[in-house]
């Protein structure tokens, strides 16, 4: 047991209580808290707490990154005053409050045989899921989740973090639901993973848009890149019925794009098709893809009054298009200097050639939110410049839900503005219901 402040932390019962209370903490959470509890004060890197808590498999660092932001809300503990975890820039995280050892062991009316078994249940059912319903202060923290695409907002309350060496109910499979595996990058060069991952990740938010299709996460789906694993295994890991893969050659202004939907209970193909298009049709080929996969769904998952995907009327250049792909690219790669200023540099490319492209001036305003969060940036210089992008990209597009998860990580990790933060995340949800990045639990 140890004691800091007025918490105490039982590593023995996995169990973190505040002033008598328990609260809510995910199982992941909990173990990133108690290794950083466990080498209080010195500097623990990235690698070293990835490399412990997740032993058994790879995941994207922006998972730690989440799970740091979301202990820090538990502990109502703040970026710029730490008194619980502070971030070294470049380095990682030191635990800096003081800590007691308590060997009393705890009454049985506060880890009683149930509270076991619902913590064994808490395991299992919202793996993965940063915990909800947490006080800060006098206040209590609504519940969230959000998007490690966008470099992520409030909400790591990530709805779904499920990873290789965690195993879903049969009964799951037979649920409306599928999950976009990274394309391949077939390229004669091998240059275009930026591409072919956008492309991805593209027809995941075509897809969340689908009233009643569970749709992945990115980081979940993601996890299965480069790797050649078996579809059934990969419908058990992620609990779902179908797998939409593919992958991408392109050579100069051409491309070609095979695309195949695939049932995870056995195996078998439902659809598959290869356009060969020019970039300059990039857009129409993704609401093809999407629009061929609902197609193939709704009459076995969706109903006859399933929705379809909205056709989209883009006409953003091509340029931007690449630039904003190769923005998002180096975003969700890592949390170091040099990526951030990459993305940050392509989110300007993108801009320069399409000052009305809405995504852009969103991804840009995540990218500063993770700078000024991480120290890379002027904290109050870098969350006055995510704000105001992130403002203009709901101004330009009010119906697309990333300007208001950039405009709710400002709110939380700067203004501290809870209710404010919960509306915009409640009007995020209702743009785009079905996504697990924007996914909001409600009470």
């Amino acid at each position: 047991m140890k004691l800091f402040k007025e918490f105490r932390l039982d590593t023995t019962n996995h169990i973190l209580w505040r002033n008598g209370e328990r609260v809510p903490v995910a199982p992941k959470g909990f173990d990133v808290l108690a290794y950083l509890v466990e080498h209080a004060g010195r500097v623990v890197t990235q690698d070293e707490i990835l490399d412990s808590v997740w032993s058994e498999t790879h995941v994207n660092p922006e998972v730690l990154r989440k799970y740091i932001l979301e202990i820090r809300r538990i502990l109502g503990d703040r970026h710029d005053k730490p008194e619980f975890i502070e971030t070294v820039p470049k380095r990682g995280y030191r635990f800096v409050a003081d800590l007691m050892d308590e060997n009393i062991a705890e009454p049985p009316s506060l880890a009683s045989p149930h509270d076991t078994d619902a913590k064994a249940t808490e395991m299992d059912v919202r793996s993965e899921t940063p915990a909800s319903d947490l006080e800060v202060g006098k206040g209590t923290l609504w519940k969230v989740v959000i998007a490690p695409v966008l470099a992520l907002v409030a909400a790591v309350g990530i709805g779904g973090f499920r990873f290789a060496h965690i195993g879903v109910k049969p009964s799951s499979l037979s649920e409306p639901s599928i999950a976009v595996l990274p394309f391949a990058d077939m390229s004669p060069t091998k240059d275009q993973e930026y591409f072919s991952d956008g492309l991805a990740e593209q027809l995941i938010h075509d897809l969340a848009k689908v009233a009643g299709l569970k749709v992945v996460a990115r980081s979940s789906a993601f996890q299965f890149k480069g790797r050649n694993e078996d579809v059934r295994d990969v419908g058990r890991k992620l609990g779902v019925a179908h797998v939409l893969e593919g992958s991408v050659r392109r050579d100069g202004n051409h491309v070609r794009i095979t695309a195949e939907l695939i049932k995870t209970d056995d195996g078998f193909h439902l659809w598959s098709q290869t356009y060969d298009r020019e970039m300059n049709d990039i857009f129409a080929v993704q609401d093809e893809i999407a629009q061929a996969t609902t197609e193939t769904l709704q009459p076995k998952l969706l109903g006859s009054n399933g929705q379809h995907v909205p056709v989209n009327s883009r006409t953003i250049s091509p340029e931007a298009y690449q630039a904003y792909l190769q923005a998002k690219y180096f975003s969700v790669r890592g949390l170091g200097k040099e990526d951030l200023d990459r993305a940050l540099a392509y989110t300007d490319t993108a801009i320069k050639f399409d000052r009305q492209y809405a995504p852009a001036w969103a991804l840009r305003a995540s990218v500063e939110n993770l700078m000024a969060e991480g120290g890379l940036t002027s904290f109050a210089e870098g969350f006055r410049r995510a704000r105001d992008d992130a403002e203009r990209a709901i101004a330009l597009d009010p119906n697309a839900a990333s300007g208001y998860l950039a405009v709710a990580e400002t709110q939380i990790y700067y203004d501290w503005d809870w209710e404010s933060a919960n509306a915009c995340l409640t009007k995020a949800a209702a743009l785009e219901p079905g996504s697990a990045e924007v996914f909001l639990v409600r009470p």
